[in-house]
């Protein structure tokens, strides 16, 4: 240990400082270990709970926005198929509306159909009439000026009224 001591020497260290340096860093390390190193390991330590704690609460979250997700797809499923039967119901719809409007257009065009034949039939039967009296006021006269004997006007109305009615009666049978 001698030699030892006075290698150092030769070198310029001096041995009692050496070994008062060696006391002091021992001295240090003991008090960071205990008051730096092991707080700063228990903080180490906290944060590193805390971040598996949040990588944890993270993937919950991922399941939880998966499962959210897969609902969410089978909601807009349903609103598409909801979407899809109200399209389809209102198309239905349209069409019988369009149907019962069609059925009402040739209801009504019937009806004025009808009712045009009737005005015509009505129009055409006084025009008949009117042609009956107008035919019977010149067989009255015609008969006045071909007999040359006066009868009363409304006695030849009766007479030319009866024959026409037997020809009409004569045609229609």
């Amino acid at each position: 240990m001698h030699a030892a001591l006075k290698f150092l020497e030769g070198l310029g260290i001096d041995p009692e400082i050496l070994l008062l340096q060696a006391v002091g860093f021992i001295i240090l390390y003991l008090l960071l270990r205990r008051f730096l190193f092991g707080p700063i390991q228990n903080i180490l330590e906290q944060r590193r709970a805390e971040v598996e704690s949040a990588l944890d609460r993270s993937a919950e979250e991922v399941q939880r926005a998966e499962a959210l997700r897969a609902e969410y797809e089978i909601h807009l499923a349903r609103i598409r198929d909801e979407a899809r039967q109200r399209m389809q119901e209102a198309v239905r719809e349209g069409q019988e509306a369009g149907e019962a409007i069609l059925a009402e257009a040739r209801t009504q065009a019937e009806g004025t159909l009808d009712r045009a034949r009737a005005q015509i039939d009505l129009e055409t039967r006084q025009a008949m009439q009117e042609l009956r009296h107008q035919v019977v006021d010149l067989a009255i006269e015609a008969a006045r000026k071909a007999v040359h004997e006066t009868l009363d006007e409304e006695r030849h109305r009766q007479i030319v009224d009866r024959v026409i009615g037997d020809i009409e009666a004569a045609r229609s049978s």
